[in-house]
């Protein structure tokens, strides 16, 4: 079994907790996925939306590309899965932004695609 959990990118998940004591912050995101990865967690989903759909669009939000990319060179093993949605990117520019995080891990990236349904059925 592996174990992960998704990167606090807006400062925590719950809609109904105003401070969770999780910054949306480079600092304290970095710190978290390099003690995750010492404690033996496999994996973090690392979220892309453009605003902060959980506290509020004025709330700070991390981009989830740069992100995953800065975390690639601060961490060893901790597997980086990027959550892209497939609407927001050309193919080229997401095919470029892939390959530039795989050149940081020497490795594969971890893609989940969301947010894309079908119309007229």
């Amino acid at each position: 079994m592996r174990y992960g959990y998704w990167l606090p990118v807006f400062g925590g998940w719950l809609r109904n907790v105003d401070d969770e004591r999780m910054e949306a912050s480079w600092k304290y995101n970095s710190r978290l996925a390099r003690r995750s990865e010492e404690i033996g967690y496999d994996l973090t989903l690392v979220a892309e939306l453009n605003l902060n759909d959980i506290k509020g669009v004025e709330a700070p939000s991390l981009d989830a590309w740069s992100t995953a990319a800065a975390l690639a060179a601060v961490t060893e093993r901790l597997e980086l899965m990027v959550a892209v949605r497939p609407t927001f990117h050309q193919p080229a520019l997401f095919g470029e932004a892939s390959c530039e995080y795989r050149s940081h891990r020497r490795r594969r990236p971890a893609l989940a695609q969301c947010g894309f349904f079908l119309v007229g059925r």
